[in-house]
């Protein structure tokens, strides 16, 4: 049973693009023997914004809130996005020390199942030579992102004026290509 189960979560790395676009398929059993499972009871805090990031997280399955409070922590905590299957988050976690810049919550009706690797798992491995966290917009608030709909946030397009090439950067274009 326990191979079985270690064998579904290889399965799973397949399919998430994290791990299919960094990492050598090789690499996912190691990944699979580092993660933890465990199960969340709607309503239930996985991560506090504000608190120390202490690991990465990965939904296996259920649904999970992003929420944060703006400014001082006064107002009310607001819902910016949710995550699912195959999403992430705390991959910043693994590579600095630094606060949360969000709440993470599971959203229910179901429980929520997560996989999850600790800072120092990651440090003793050789993953970091190969994983890379980019800045996600369902976790981050920043200049770079805007409310889309129902309040979740999109990278802001950004309008770049088109330079003509002059005649000699045409002819190296030309030669390169």
């Amino acid at each position: 049973e326990e191979r079985a189960h270690f064998e579904q979560i290889v399965a799973f790395l397949t399919s998430v693009p994290l791990f299919k676009k960094q990492l050598p398929r090789s690499e996912l059993p190691q990944v699979a023997q580092l993660l933890t499972r465990k199960v969340w009871k709607p309503g239930s805090r996985l991560v506090k914004q504000g608190e120390p990031g202490r690991a990465f997280f990965l939904i296996e399955s259920g649904n999970a809130l992003v929420v944060n409070r703006d400014g001082d922590g006064e107002e009310e905590e607001q819902t910016r996005a949710t995550l699912c299957a195959g999403d992430y988050f705390g991959g910043h976690t693994l590579t600095t020390e630094r606060p949360n810049v969000a709440s993470i919550m599971a959203a229910g009706p179901m429980n929520l199942v997560t996989l999850s690797m600790s800072r120092e798992d990651f440090e003793r491995s050789a993953l970091k030579r190969w994983l890379k966290f980019p800045k996600r917009a369902a976790i981050y608030a920043d200049a770079n992102f805007e409310k889309g709909g129902e309040g979740f946030l999109r990278q802001k397009t950004m309008k770049v004026p088109v330079v003509p090439m002059s005649a000699d950067e045409e002819a190296f274009v030309r030669t390169v290509v």
